[in-house]
């Protein structure tokens, strides 16, 4: 991401946090990805989009302009949905009430709730909303003023249906899934499993399993 933040002849890249997808059950709030970004130094990139109805309600109180100390998920209270403090400005806010342009909302009447556009750090851009859905169209950060084509990256909360609303700016080859921290992850070995079994499959791969000698078999 640093290459192409730092290279505008370089395309463009899309990130899925596929791990937080609400559409699979995540919070659609982690943050580790965007640390990660912060920490690197990465400019030019998007998150979109973030639940947390409490940062919006405030940046909406500050209002558009404003620059303060944002503590993003200062409520949340699942452990993988770690807090972050990081300096924001509020570049734009909304009521969230939105319009598809493409893809599986195209043309469709969609409610985020309050919203807000903060730039974090100086440098990285995020959109805030307060009904939790994962990012299914450019319109969810346009409607705000963010240009989805000018960005050099994306990191969406979604695990495919984005695919269909923003396959005229980022081809596949421009899009990297990624498994960051999140209830729906794919990868199980990383799910902290209580309250089953074990071995089972496919958590224990190597299990093997014959049929009990008291069960009948027709």
């Amino acid at each position: 991401m640093l290459d192409a933040s730092a290279d505008p002849a370089k395309p463009a890249l899309l990130f899925a946090d596929v791990a937080d997808n609400p559409g699979g059950g995540g919070r659609g709030n982690t943050t580790a990805i965007l640390k990660s970004f912060l920490d690197a130094g990465v400019a030019g990139a998007a998150f979109a989009v973030h639940t947390d109805p409490p940062l919006v309600a405030e940046a909406h109180r500050r209002g558009v302009g404003a620059q303060f100390t944002a503590l993003l998920n200062r409520d949340e209270t699942d452990p993988g949905s770690a807090r972050l403090t990081v300096e924001a400005q509020v570049m734009q806010l909304s009521d969230g009430e939105i319009v598809g342009r493409r893809g599986t909302i195209g043309g469709r009447r969609f409610s985020l709730g309050p919203s807000a556009w903060l730039r974090l750090d100086g440098r990285l851009d995020a959109v805030f909303i307060s009904i939790r859905h994962q990012c299914f169209d450019t319109e969810m950060l346009e409607h705000l003023g963010l240009l989805v084509p000018a960005l050099r990256g994306l990191v969406l909360k979604s695990r495919g249906h984005f695919r269909a609303g923003f396959d005229d700016i980022f081809a596949d080859e421009q899009i990297r899934e990624v498994d960051g921290p999140g209830l729906a992850t794919p990868v199980l070995t990383r799910v902290p499993w209580t309250g089953i079994t074990r071995p089972i499959w496919p958590l224990d791969p190597d299990m093997s399993w014959r049929v009990p000698d008291d069960v009948a078999v027709a």
